[in-house]
């Protein structure tokens, strides 16, 4: 254990003065302020958005104080409904209005907000039971969150294998 007594979970809280003190020392530098690893990843090497789709909870996430929030919303907006050939599996895109995270709809996100039950714009919707990891992979390659009844895993599912 790397850190002995301690647990950290999904989400690392830091003390509103302490992020008030980097906030304060980024601005006098002029060095921006990720509160997102891939949104710092992402603008680091130019991508045109978020490859962890978390605009998709701006508030939650602090979209609207971030460097990369003009090149994510550009992105979202220009999201229309056709089916990704690269995705190995039946799926539809799915234009969507106040749609609830899967995790939170079953009451096992650890940290839901009001951002998980209004998520607005295209989705991929599957039947297919897909994992965690394959929910993450999802984003990865389309940008878009996922309308799944999938189940905390590391592992990939088979599909993914090229046969």
């Amino acid at each position: 254990m790397a850190y002995p007594g301690f647990s950290f979970g999904h989400k690392k809280i830091i003390p509103a003065t302490i992020e008030n003190v980097i906030q304060d020392l980024a601005n006098q530098y002029n060095v921006p302020v990720f509160r997102k690893t891939s949104c710092l990843v992402s603008y680091v090497h130019g991508l045109e958005r978020d490859y962890n789709a978390h605009y998709y909870r701006p508030n939650e996430v602090g979209c609207f104080s971030c460097s990369m929030k003009d090149k994510c919303f550009a992105f979202k907006t220009s999201l229309i409904a056709v089916n990704y050939s690269i995705l190995p599996f039946n799926h539809s895109v799915v234009n969507k209005t106040k749609h609830e995270c899967w995790l939170k709809k079953k009451g096992i996100c650890e940290f839901p907000t009001e951002d998980c039950s209004n998520i607005n714009d295209c989705v991929i919707q599957t039947k297919e039971q897909l994992t965690t990891a394959d929910v993450r992979c999802i984003k990865w390659l389309t940008g878009m969150t996922v309308d799944s009844d999938f189940y905390e895993s590391p592992y990939l599912s088979d599909f993914w294998r090229v046969r």
